[in-house]
């Protein structure tokens, strides 16, 4: 299966039609199932399959297994025991040479509802 012609830009970016889903080690990987990427405007699979966008093999246990070496978690990191999603802060012990230490961990999930009133609050 290729790419079909109206994803045919992907090739720019460097994907092709199956693509590695895990980023580990400073490399892409995947190892695990292959699942479909589908094409939001219709979210379906058809027997023509233009609204497959591509494919993406996930990540194994052992992809994972080997993005854990190098580093160990001193505190947190788990879930906590209640609906939502929230995972606990963690602190995590990671030699330098691996090359998450060179990349941003963290990134905003979600704003409280008061900060985004006082954000349109302060744009007038």
């Amino acid at each position: 299966m290729g790419l079909a012609a109206e994803y045919q830009f992907l090739s720019e970016l460097g994907l092709g039609p199956r693509n590695p889903g895990c980023f580990v080690n400073g490399a892409w990987t995947g190892n695990g199932p292959v699942v479909a990427s589908l094409n939001p405007a219709n979210n379906s699979i058809s027997l023509s399959c233009s609204n497959v966008i591509a494919e993406v093999i996930e990540a194994s246990v052992q992809d994972y297994e080997n993005g854990m070496q190098g580093g160990k978690i001193l505190f947190g990191g788990g879930l906590v025991e209640s609906e939502g999603n929230f995972v606990q802060p963690t602190i995590v012990e990671i030699s330098p040479n691996v090359p998450v230490v060179k990349e941003e961990l963290f990134e905003l999930a979600e704003l409280p509802s008061n900060a985004v009133r006082v954000v349109v609050e302060n744009k007038e």
